[in-house]
């Protein structure tokens, strides 16, 4: 259960960064697959997990939870790619934070992208 008793809808890192690049920037399933450094049928069944959870959590009135993955804040209010698992809520009032030197700003790191690890925030580290 979540907050207030809400049955709560986990959507991992890799799930919303797929609605977000092929909804909400409107990219090609291949020009999104090729951001996220993974196959474009792999991203086909990522975003088509995404819209099955989101419609759940709509239809249902469900939570929605954005957990796990590899990821760095960019800019305040944009999921952190560091590993912690935390989202958002990791940066609440920090506005924002430095990525590492060694790694890019807003990219996954290893070869297939952030939520290895069924969205846990666990795999092979690279």
């Amino acid at each position: 259960m979540g907050m207030q008793g809400y049955e709560t809808v986990m959507l991992s890192v890799d799930e919303f960064e797929a609605i977000r690049l092929n909804d909400l920037e409107k990219m090609e399933q291949k020009e999104a697959a090729a951001e996220m450094d993974v196959s474009q049928p792999t991203f086909s069944r990522i975003i088509e997990s995404a819209r099955k959870k989101i419609a759940d959590a709509i239809v249902n009135g469900k939570e929605i939870r954005i957990e796990g993955g590899e990821y760095m804040v960019e800019e305040k209010g944009v999921p952190k790619r560091d590993g912690s698992g935390r989202g958002n809520r990791a940066n609440r009032g920090r506005g924002g934070c430095n990525p590492p030197q060694d790694k890019g700003v807003g990219r996954p790191s290893g070869r297939r992208g952030a939520g290895r690890g069924a969205g846990r925030g666990r795999g092979r580290r690279d």
